[in-house]
């Protein structure tokens, strides 16, 4: 164990005990497992940066007088390519900014306080194919919509959710707004932003420099983590930039559930039955022909939309 890992040990130690925490209740306020928090005050190994970030958000001011590194982590989610450069990020960033300024009342880049209350942070629950389905198509149903019949994802309107194209963020710096359309406009597909943390008010962006076809499936997504109840308590470094975002089975499900809204089920089902044309299905329904394929992969169809046959050789 390194030197500054030794500081944090102490100082985890230090307040946990003047404050009051068991580790298992200090579990539960920064998102740590006991065991882990139980190593780190024994000084056995070295924390890996996710816990380390979490632990140094927690001692905050302490850690700074002591010295530590510490790296603020924005409260943001990107739709991004895993290339995306620092440029992009840190524009993105001030929008967000902007957005809670004008829409809610919290800093992005305000450290993350937890309060003493039991939070389950890490119980990423992970959905049925069955349920994500189901969902899906009572979705459709809400919205009056037949399987027929196309979701125009940039129409919906959902309680406590601001959603704008970047064009129609108002007010923040045309130069900026340039870049991110421009130089940037490959690199990133939506963005959502916590208004107010511990609550259901989001603000969503979308590039609208890209097709929607692509950009459907992104806006959908992000929409579904906020229907799904999905909290940024993971964090991950984009460029330059740390910041939280959703455990891996959220990411699938809110994808999963998002193309199946799109495309429904039994539309996919006929399209394979009838060898249809995946380009033409596309076209309708406002997507890609591959968020199509990827709706035949997952409903188990690849194999008869392919027309792979299978036998079995005669015994010898």
């Amino acid at each position: 164990m390194d030197k500054q890992t030794m500081i944090l040990s102490e100082l985890l130690k230090q307040k946990r005990e003047s404050q009051g925490y068991s580790l298992r209740q200090l579990s539960s306020v920064v998102g740590v497992s006991f065991s882990t928090l139980a190593r780190i005050e024994r000084g056995d190994g070295e924390p890996d940066n996710n816990t380390k970030i979490r632990i140094l958000e927690w001692l905050g001011d302490d850690a700074r007088r002591a010295g530590l590194k510490f790296d603020s982590v924005a409260l943001v989610h990107f739709r991004a390519r895993k290339q995306i450069d620092s440029e992009t990020v840190q524009g993105l960033l001030r929008v967000a900014d902007y957005l809670k300024g004008k829409y809610g009342s919290n800093s992005v880049h305000a450290v993350n306080e937890q309060s003493g209350h039991e939070q389950d942070l890490d119980a990423a629950i992970s959905l049925s194919k069955d349920e994500m389905e189901e969902m899906a198509e009572l979705f459709r149903q809400e919205l009056g919509l037949s399987e027929n019949e196309r979701l125009d994802a940039f129409r919906l309107q959902i309680e406590g959710v601001k959603v704008l194209s970047l064009e129609e963020v108002t007010d923040i710096d045309s130069q900026l707004k340039s870049q991110l359309l421009n130089f940037g406009r490959q690199s990133w597909s939506a963005m959502s932003v916590p208004l107010e943390e511990n609550t259901d008010r989001w603000a969503i962006v979308w590039n609208s420099s890209q097709s929607t076809r692509r950009q459907s499936v992104s806006l959908l997504e992000e929409i579904w983590h906020i229907l799904l109840g999905h909290k940024l308590t993971r964090i991950t470094k984009v460029a330059d930039v740390y910041g939280r975002t959703f455990a891996e089975a959220e990411e699938h499900d809110a994808y999963y559930v998002a193309a199946a809204t799109l495309l429904p089920a039994g539309v996919i089902k006929k399209l394979v039955e009838q060898r249809g044309d995946v380009s033409e299905i596309a076209a309708k329904y406002g997507t890609t022909p591959e968020l199509v394929e990827y709706r035949i992969k997952r409903l188990g169809l690849w194999r008869q939309y392919k027309g792979m046959k299978i036998i079995l050789k005669p015994e010898k």
